[in-house]
């Protein structure tokens, strides 16, 4: 329980994660739509960042994301593009709006290197470098750099939807990771080590889930002739053989959703969704075909054993617990026990 606790744990921090860095994204269009300066083109540019953060906040799978991502960056190339069209027709004495400009990109800058860790030594130079061109008065010297600083910018942009997009990837990759090693757990929690088939907690889950839908099934319980016999004659070893051979036998009997359990020792139950005539029909015919000579390989030896079973059956009737559904069907079980000491069939030949 500790391990399973501890592996949930892992998952709830990675699921955080993953939803903390999912919102940097809508912060950084909200920031750029804050931050746009007056161009021919911010009404469009801010109109279409609104909409990618609405379309986001709606909808944050991996394809949605690509789909928000390749929408900024041509959102961004756009608005850019207008931005340096602004500044090659705007008076020389005139450096209000570059120096705006300027600031929108330093501001997106801190948010990339706040978001991106791996490049945040290049990004924190480069904020310097917006800084030093801010203090600068010459208009000429300003746009000679302007669109060095927009390219970098582009630059950082592909950076952090690469960046982003493999982060995500690896997050979501080690969720299902974790989700996969749970359902491992459970799954080891709720089968029997020895045969494969579903053990006892299983079995009386699913029991009792059949129970509380009311709906029509049967239960069958098997329980091995003369099994305290072959472990004593020839060994536990060459008894844990039959027992997984016999479960395996059950699988091949049944349908792919009735439920095989091994209650304890030597005895399992089938659980199938089948009305009383049928299901009584069916634990007739799984006795006949659960009884023959198995061919076993005893450490390089071939032994002959005889394997039989008794099979009872019960279905299950309005106000039935598990106890008294269980009651009927070892009754039903032992009875055909009894017969069999008196009456003993013919084995048939199969190899199990």
């Amino acid at each position: 329980m500790i391990s399973i606790a501890k592996e949930v744990r892992q998952a709830e921090l990675k699921e955080q994660e993953r939803r903390e860095l999912l919102a940097l994204y809508p912060a950084a269009l909200q920031l750029s739509a804050k931050h746009a300066v007056e161009t021919p083109g911010r009404a469009a540019y801010v109109a279409e960042l609104n909409r990618l953060c609405d379309a986001i906040s709606r909808d944050s799978s991996p394809a949605a994301r690509r789909r928000s991502l390749d929408g900024f960056e041509f959102c961004l190339v756009e608005y850019c593009a207008s931005v340096e069209e602004a500044m090659a027709q705007a008076p020389s004495g005139n450096t209000k709006e570059i120096e705006a400009v300027l600031v929108l990109l330093k501001e997106t800058a801190g948010t990339l290197e706040s978001s991106n860790q791996r490049v945040s030594a290049q990004v924190g130079e480069f904020t310097h470098q917006l800084e030093e061109t801010l203090d600068c008065q010459d208009i000429t010297a300003i746009r000679l750099h302007l669109s060095d600083h927009v390219q970098r910018m582009k630059d950082w942009a592909d950076t952090l939807r690469a960046e982003s997009a493999a982060q995500l990837v690896a997050l979501e990759n080690q969720l299902r990771a974790y989700e996969e090693r749970l359902q491992q757990m459970e799954n080891s929690a709720s089968t029997d080590p020895l045969t494969g088939v579903g053990n006892r907690r299983e079995a009386e889950r699913c029991l009792q889930e059949r129970i509380d839908k009311a709906a029509p099934f049967s239960l069958i319980v098997v329980d091995l002739n003369k099994f305290k016999a072959i472990n004593d004659q020839y060994g536990h070893h060459c008894g844990d053989k039959v027992l997984r051979q016999v479960a395996d036998r059950l699988q091949s009997l049944v349908r792919c959703r009735d439920r095989v359990c091994r209650w304890g020792g030597d005895e399992f139950i089938v659980l199938m969704d089948l009305e009383p005539s049928v299901g009584e029909r069916r634990g007739t015919e799984l006795a006949g075909q659960l009884h023959g000579i198995a061919c076993l390989d005893v450490g390089g030896q071939e032994l002959k054993i005889e394997i039989g079973a008794s099979v009872g059956w019960a279905a299950f009737e309005p106000g039935d617990s598990a106890a008294s559904l269980f009651h009927r069907a070892d009754l039903d079980m032992y009875q055909k026990k009894r017969q069999a000491e008196f009456n003993p069939r013919r084995p048939a030949v199969f190899a199990f």
